[in-house]
């Protein structure tokens, strides 16, 4: 075929079809009420001057969450936890899980679902510790604002700023708390991976650990070093672009490294592995029902 036969086949011939482009961006508006269940996977190994303990856990936690505010400045959600339950051998798990029930917080979020504040977490503190202050100040160090502003943060991470089409990627910043340990600062990558039943995301990330300072940690002892390797961190999220809601998201993460605690002028050094798996799910009708 010469040059102007094949030009000419190329005008006439059909036009390939643009890639489908998907707002992976929650729509919500005041009233609105969805629900969770999120099951958690825990398995971890502590080793104590040569000797190992093995800690497993499964939690499964269901919430209701209530759209109290919607505006253009941001939105106010209301969680309610219905029910969580834990399985495994982590001693004092299943009586807080079982103090869980009926808790409410208020997040109170701007535009971008970046939630700037937390209401409620003083009353909890307060149920799970039965009142008590040593407990509520130990709790506090675990329980913690920035633990709770992560977990409503993982249901909108994945918005990117823009509609996105098959391929595309982008990247998002954040952090992940590890309560009393410290946190890891993320830099993960999204994928835009399909968009046919679903329009599903794949994610990886690496983290940088940081050291809580000794004057936040509340413990009857002080993490006086440490290093935590951040092996994998990587997830999926099936969102569904028409509805504007979050259909189910996965996530994994195994962390390795060496603590050091320092206990009345003593110190002790800590290695913990940790292989953690998170699967949620999000509904319109109550999951705890099931």
């Amino acid at each position: 075929m010469n040059a102007l036969l094949l030009i000419s086949a190329m005008a006439l011939a059909p036009a390939a079809p643009l890639p489908k482009e998907a707002p992976l961006q929650w729509k919500l508006a005041k009233g609105d009420k969805f629900y969770t269940k999120t099951v958690q996977t825990l398995a971890q190994t502590i080793t104590v001057m040569g000797n190992d303990m093995d800690q497993e856990s499964v939690t499964t936690t269901f919430n209701k969450y209530e759209v109290t505010e919607a505006g253009d400045k941001g939105y106010t959600i209301e969680q309610t936890t219905i029910k969580t339950v834990v399985k495994g051998n982590i001693p004092g798990t299943t009586e807080a899980a079982e103090k869980m029930k009926d808790i409410k917080l208020v997040f109170t979020t701007d535009e971008k679902f970046e939630v700037k504040k937390v209401a409620g977490l003083d009353k909890m503190l307060e149920k799970l510790t039965d009142g008590n202050a040593e407990a509520n100040k130990l709790v506090s160090s675990i329980v913690s604002e920035d633990l709770m502003k992560h977990a409503l943060t993982e249901l909108f991470k994945i918005t990117p700023d823009k509609a996105v089409k098959k391929g595309d990627k982008w990247k998002k910043d954040g952090k992940f708390p590890l309560g009393p340990l410290g946190e890891f600062t993320l830099e993960s990558d999204f994928v835009f991976a399909e968009s046919e039943k679903t329009d599903k995301v794949t994610y990886k990330g690496e983290g940088k650990f940081t050291l809580p300072k000794v004057a936040d940690q509340n413990l009857p002892f002080t993490f006086t070093k440490g290093e935590l390797k951040l092996d994998k961190y990587e997830g999926e999220i099936n969102f569904d672009s028409k509805a504007g809601r979050l259909k189910s998201t996965s996530t994994t993460m195994k962390t390795d490294g060496t603590m050091t605690i320092s206990v009345n002028g003593m110190e002790i050094e800590i290695k913990i592995k940790q292989d953690v798996k998170a699967d949620t799910t999000v509904s319109d009708k109550n999951l705890a029902d099931d």
